[in-house]
């Protein structure tokens, strides 16, 4: 991975706050029963959408806007930033981020096994992609 330049880094980790802010959202809503598991599901997608900008941003790279992780996905291999398996799999949070907001919406249909998942894999990305930006960081010195 290339040193991650400072600008980059404070940016990336503005980032990173934001992300492990929804991820705690996600957890805390994991075992809350007047909590939806549609809105634990819109805040781990959010936790990863973020996370995975933030590794965009931190390597000083630019992004549309957009909520479709696997476009996301698309600009990191584009880019030639290694990711592990768990990252190329969080496209699969996407519909998480707007299908699910509303009352009405797709809701009723999400398990509980399902909204666990979401929320590991949300974990699983920002804790990954924290981690690198961090390594990036101790290459520069």
């Amino acid at each position: 991975m290339k040193p991650i330049k400072n600008d980059n880094q404070r940016v990336a980790q503005d980032w990173i706050v934001h992300a492990r802010s929804d991820l705690r959202y996600a957890k805390r809503g994991l075992d809350d029963r007047f909590i939806l598991g549609a809105h634990v599901c819109f805040h781990a997608q959010q936790a990863a959408e973020k996370a995975v900008k933030a590794l965009l941003l931190a390597h000083g790279r630019d992004f549309p806007f957009t909520h479709d992780i696997e476009t996301l996905i698309h600009l990191l291999k584009h880019y030639h930033i290694p990711i592990p398996s768990c990252v190329l799999r969080a496209g699969s949070l996407t519909p998480y981020a707007a299908e699910l907001r509303y009352p009405g919406d797709m809701d009723e249909d999400i398990t509980q096994d399902e909204v666990r998942k979401a929320v590991r894999l949300a974990e699983q990305v920002v804790h990954w992609i924290k981690k690198a930006i961090e390594q990036g960081k101790k290459k520069m010195i």
